[in-house]
C-alpha cells in the first residue's frame, strides 16, 4: 500500500469567531508544508453566503485535493452581524461548496473515504435546530458503497456515531460492523468527526472513532459569558461572548504508512482569556474534559488483521 497522509480540521465556525481566516491561513501554510494527499475540513466550517466569499478562497488556494462534510451550522444559523436564524437549503449548501452531494466517497492511494452528512431532518419529527440524524436513504447509500469497495475505509461526519451525535447512530454502527463481517477482515477502520469541540478516540468493536477538536473555540452555553476581547469585537460577533477561544487554531495530519503504523500529529495551544478558567471548570462539555488540544495517537493498522 501507498503512504497516504490527510490534513483534517473541523469547526472553524467562521461566522463565529472573530479571526477566521487567520486560522485558516495557518492551516493552509501548514498544508502547503506537509504537502498532505489531501486535506478535508469536518463541517460548522462557514455559511453559504457571499460575505464568506474571502474566506473560502483562502480554503481553495490549497494546491492539492480537498473534501469538504456538512455540519449543522451549515444550515441552521445565527447570522453573527444581526442575530437572527438564517436557514440554508442542502442543495445550496451543497452548490456553495462545490461537493458531489451531501455525502459521498472517493478512493486515496489505496484507502476509501466516505463523507457522511449527520444533519438530516428526521421525517416525523418537527424541525429541530440542530437536526441530526443519518436518514434510511443514506444508510442504505452506505451498506452499499461498502459493499462495492476492497479497500480499507476510513470515514468523515460532522457528528459523531459514539457518544449521541445523531439520533440513529447504533443502526450506522452496525453497517460498519457488518461491513467488516461480510469482508471477513477489518475493511472500516476509522470514523473522524467534529462537532462536539472535544479531544478524543473510543474504539468500539475494533473500529477506531476520533473526535477532532474544534480550530477556533469551546462553546459554553448561550447561558454563560467570557469577555475575552475589546467591546467592538462583540459588536460585530455577538456569539464569541459565548465561547471561549483558543489562542492558536488546531488541527491534525494524520500519516498511514505502508506498514501499517498510523500517526495523528495534534496541536496544542491554551485558552484565552480569565486564567481561572480550566478543563475542570464549569463549562464541561458532556463526558470530555474541555481542553485546548487535539492529541498525538498512534495506532497500528494491518489489513490481514
Amino acid at each position: 500500500m501507498k503512504q497516504l497522509k490527510v490534513g483534517i480540521c473541523a469547526d472553524v465556525h467562521q461566522d463565529i469567531i472573530n479571526n477566521g481566516c487567520e486560522r485558516l491561513s495557518a492551516f493552509i501554510d501548514e498544508m502547503h508544508r506537509e504537502k498532505p494527499d489531501f486535506i478535508i475540513q469536518l463541517g460548522d466550517f462557514c455559511e453559504a453566503h457571499e460575505r464568506n466569499k474571502s474566506f473560502m478562497d483562502i480554503w481553495e488556494s490549497f494546491n492539492g485535493r480537498s473534501y469538504h462534510v456538512i455540519g449543522n451550522h451549515e444550515l441552521d444559523m445565527w447570522t453573527h452581524a444581526q442575530c437572527k436564524r438564517q436557514v440554508y437549503a442542502i442543495k445550496d449548501v451543497v452548490s456553495y461548496y462545490s461537493m458531489p452531494g451531501s455525502y459521498y466517497s472517493f478512493d486515496c492511494n489505496d484507502w476509501h473515504c466516505i463523507v457522511l452528512f449527520g444533519s438530516e431532518q428526521k421525517p416525523d419529527a418537527a424541525w429541530e435546530k440542530d437536526p441530526h440524524y443519518i436518514g434510511r436513504e443514506q444508510r442504505l447509500w452506505l451498506e452499499a458503497d461498502l459493499k462495492k469497495t476492497s479497500l480499507p475505509t476510513m470515514i468523515f461526519c460532522h457528528q459523531g456515531i459514539d457518544r449521541g451525535g445523531t439520533i440513529d447512530e447504533i443502526y450506522v454502527r452496525r453497517i460498519l460492523e457488518l461491513a467488516n463481517e461480510d469482508a471477513g477482515w477489518k475493511k472500516v477502520q476509522f470514523f473522524f468527526s467534529g462537532h462536539h469541540h472535544n479531544d478524543y478516540h473510543n474504539i468500539i468493536n475494533e473500529i477506531h472513532y476520533i473526535q477532532i477538536n474544534s480550530m477556533s473555540y469551546q462553546w459554553l452555553g448561550r447561558e454563560n459569558r467570557l469577555e475575552c476581547f475589546m467591546p467592538d469585537i462583540y459588536e460585530k460577533y455577538p456569539f464569541l461572548l459565548h465561547t471561549v477561544p483558543y489562542k492558536d487554531p488546531l488541527w491534525a495530519v494524520m500519516t498511514i504508512d505502508d506498514d501499517g503504523s498510523v500517526c495523528i500529529k495534534g496541536r496544542k495551544t491554551e485558552f484565552l482569556g480569565p486564567s481561572s478558567f480550566d478543563g475542570d471548570s464549569a463549562f464541561q462539555n458532556g463526558m470530555y474534559p474541555t481542553v485546548p488540544y487535539i492529541s498525538d495517537r498512534e495506532i497500528n493498522w494491518r489489513k490481514n488483521e
